[in-house]
């Protein structure tokens, strides 16, 4: 049999303290096993096989075993990243990539619905400071973090994503007595890599005050790769990576916790001298 190479786009649901999450990812033909690596398998279709797989952080390939009327699923790690696969076999061996389209499959992607309307991607999300976000330039580039908690989606991917210029975008922000607010913009862009990921943000509406297009028109800064206006670099001395400018009005990557100007600092909702509780930052394509 000819080896195959197709790829499946599903979400799969899992509900989370914030709210209900969409993981998006896909999976693609790799080839034919005799006998799955891993003993401990999983008996349902190959849709409940996917879905497992996508919401697990270890799972990066799955084994698709039928015989008779018997449906079960094996899941491994990248462990089998290099094991032989074959042309004929008993089983379906499958890659899962959890992502938005990279070729490289690198970085990962999750939705949020019921805000709004529908269609909302989260791009960042800061929940109980477990995750460091005083990052280099790279991983800032490429995304870190897991996306049912603390997570970056990474600015290649973001620029990806809103490249034709047709998104909007959604911060929302919450203290620590449990007070949301948020923060809309009917434009928002980043450029590519060649313009350092610099923001184009504008048409702002919402409760929490307008804290980003002060910084529209700014590269991305992160300790490393200083691209801000202050002679100082911005990214060290207020502990994150952003847009700064001369420095900010937002620092949603800053310091967790942190009541200073180094913290997750939304200027004009409550001051740089509170450190936010929650974050998240959303996208979408323009709704008529």
């Amino acid at each position: 049999m000819k080896k195959l190479k197709i790829c499946f786009s599903f979400l799969s649901l899992l509900a989370l303290g914030i709210g209900q999450i969409q993981f998006q990812g896909y999976y693609t033909f790799i080839g034919f096993v005799d006998s799955p690596a891993n003993l401990h398998g999983f008996a349902n279709s190959m849709l409940a096989c996917s879905l497992i797989c996508l919401r697990k952080d270890d799972c990066y390939f799955f084994d698709f075993c039928e015989s008779g009327p018997s449906t079960i699923c094996y899941f491994h790690d990248n462990d089998v990243a290099n094991a032989s696969v074959f042309e004929t076999g008993v089983c379906l061996r499958y890659g899962m990539r959890k992502s938005c389209h990279r070729e490289d499959g690198g970085s990962n992607l999750c939705c949020k619905n019921g805000i709004d309307n529908n269609g909302w991607t989260v791009i960042q999300r800061r929940v109980d400071g477990v995750t460091d976000f005083y990052r280099n330039w790279s991983e800032y580039e490429n995304g870190f973090g897991n996306p049912s908690a603390d997570f970056y989606l990474g600015n290649h991917c973001i620029h990806k994503i809103v490249k034709k210029g047709d998104y909007e975008l959604r911060v929302d922000l919450k203290d620590h007595e449990g007070n949301w607010s948020y923060a809309g913009y009917r434009n928002f862009l980043i450029g590519g890599a060649k313009t350092a990921y610099t923001l184009d943000v504008s048409d702002f509406h919402g409760n929490a005050g307008d804290s980003l297009t002060y910084h529209s028109g700014m590269p991305f800064s992160t300790y490393d790769n200083d691209n801000d206006n202050k002679t100082s670099n911005c990214a060290a001395s207020h502990g994150g990576a952003w847009w700064y400018k001369s420095c900010h009005f937002s620092n949603l990557n800053g310091q967790y916790g942190l009541d200073d100007p180094r913290g997750i600092i939304w200027y004009h909702w409550l001051g740089y001298y509170y450190s936010l509780n929650q974050t998240q930052m959303m996208v979408r394509k323009k709704v008529s």
